[in-house]
């Protein structure tokens, strides 16, 4: 009867704890949100590593049903390497939310929480409002450091909601989730192979527009020449001084050497602003406040 007792005892101090951490995360309200919500919203820090100071924000909103259990539970990783799952995922990709022009928040009719729990977190370490207290973070960082971290996070954040560890999970993300997505998968599988340990009920992972490979995501110029956007004089460009692949490569290592430089400007030249980078066929847009074009926005 003791044991039976502190068993309880101990049973209900998990829940009590769970309970208050978890409640003090719940998003009573976001500034010019609509009224008529019908699933909550939590926002937060997990702590995944106490040494070096790391924790990661997250954003969790329900599924849109009084049975959020019965959907799966999705984890969205932001692409571009660094961009905000937060900003940009939930307010301009597949959150509940859309800025109104009016600065009030409007409900997204084609919001991922129709289908599922949705969680965000902004990865890697520095991205947004995640961070570390370690400076050496900013500086040595890898891939391999955010599959980890992202695993960290996963089991911890299963922690503090212990009632979605059991559900179907997946695993989605656009751009540089290429990298991130399945390099967060491999480490799912490997942690549900360990003994004793509850597996992860990984169903599948999405990835949309990924960035796989520069070379490969940036070889373009073929397709451009043959819609007529560029000169054959920028093809052969291209190919024998500087390709797409490494102006951002050099872009992104910040070593930009003038031939590159020269080719970036001949392409800009050649194409103006007027062109959507996401959708050429897309017409661009005109401004309310004067006629100048604009590209419209454009989010992947």
């Amino acid at each position: 009867m003791t044991s039976l007792r502190l068993l309880v005892l101990n049973i209900f101090w998990f829940l009590h704890c769970a309970f208050t951490i978890t409640n003090a995360d719940l998003i009573n309200r976001l500034p010019g949100q609509p009224s008529d919500l019908n699933f909550n919203q939590y926002s937060g820090y997990i702590v995944t590593d106490d040494y070096h100071g790391r924790a990661q924000f997250y954003y969790f909103v329900e599924a849109q049903s009084k049975n959020k259990l019965s959907f799966p539970l999705t984890l969205w990783l932001g692409g571009a390497y660094g961009c905000s799952s937060f900003g940009v995922g939930v307010f301009a990709e597949n959150g509940p939310f859309r800025p109104g022009k009016d600065g009030n928040l409007t409900k997204n009719d084609f919001s991922w929480n129709l289908a599922s729990n949705m969680l965000y977190v902004d990865s890697p370490i520095g991205t947004s409002f995640s961070y570390s207290n370690s400076t050496s973070d900013y500086k040595h960082w890898t891939d391999t450091n955010t599959a980890n971290e992202n695993m960290k996070f996963l089991l911890k954040w299963f922690e503090k909601f212990p009632e979605y560890s059991n559900l179907d999970f997946y695993i989605a993300g656009d751009s540089y989730g290429g990298h991130l997505v399945p390099q967060l998968a491999t480490k799912v599988l490997e942690y549900n192979t360990k003994p004793h340990v509850r597996p992860i009920k990984l169903k599948a992972i999405a990835i949309g527009n990924p960035f796989l490979d520069i070379r490969i995501s940036l070889s373009g110029v073929e397709n451009m020449w043959h819609r007529g956007m560029i000169s054959e004089e920028m093809v052969s460009m291209q190919k024998s001084v500087c390709s797409m692949a490494r102006y951002y490569t050099e872009y992104a290592s910040g070593k930009r050497t003038k031939a590159c430089h020269d080719m970036m400007l001949k392409l800009l030249q050649e194409n103006g602003d007027e062109l959507d980078v996401d959708d050429m066929l897309m017409p661009i847009c005109l401004t309310t406040d004067d006629n100048s074009s604009s590209s419209p926005q454009h989010y992947y």
